[in-house]
């Protein structure tokens, strides 16, 4: 009789926790494909938008009291910034996300992730100059912005939408992303 240590009867309990997941994960993922498929760019981009302020961890000194707002703001958003309205008021860890679209450089260091839409990549060395100064996540479009100064870019994937990630560039502005959202990325730049 052969009887399996306390660690490998624990790998194995790991292992089936693990396969279960997967295997509920995949099932939403069918049951969900249709609906993905009837959702325009812009209305998936302002989902990715707000699924980063929810698993992104902003330090306490990005705020200036406990019950402030985690503010999401648009740069020359255009058709975006509507889809990210429907955000407005959603509870983020205990805090209230607020959505400011259209804003200008001039209100962007009161923000915590900075969407940079493609029309306003020149912007991006500006942005990026206030976000040196403070915990703020710049997202872009395509691998140039990545260049000019976003820290997670999003890219078309085979006829999907990914995202790319700056990690020494997010480290430095002090805001933590967990492996969960980093593994969904289709390229973590170390």
């Amino acid at each position: 009789m052969v009887i399996a240590s306390p660690t490998i009867c624990a790998r194995r309990r790991a292992m089936r926790a693990l396969a279960g997941a997967v295997l509920a994960l995949a099932c939403d993922a069918e049951r969900a494909a249709p609906r993905a498929q009837n959702l325009s760019e812009r209305e998936i981009k302002a989902a990715y938008l707000f699924n980063f302020t929810r698993f992104a961890e902003w330090p306490a000194s990005a705020f200036a009291e406990p019950t402030a707002p985690l503010r999401l703001c648009s740069l020359g958003g255009g058709p975006l910034d509507a889809a990210l309205k429907q955000f407005e008021g959603k509870s983020i860890r205990d805090r209230r996300l607020s959505v400011r679209t259209d804003v200008g450089l001039d209100a962007v260091a009161d923000c915590h992730l900075v969407y940079v839409a493609e029309s306003e990549a020149v912007r991006l060395p500006a942005v990026r100059a206030i976000a040196d100064r403070g915990a703020m996540l710049i997202v872009g479009e395509g691998d140039a912005a990545m260049e000019r100064g976003a820290m997670i870019a999003f890219r078309p994937v085979e006829r999907r939408l990914g995202f790319a990630v700056d990690l020494p560039a997010v480290r430095r502005s002090s805001v933590k992303l967990p492996a969960q959202l980093l593994a969904l990325a289709v390229e973590v730049r170390q």
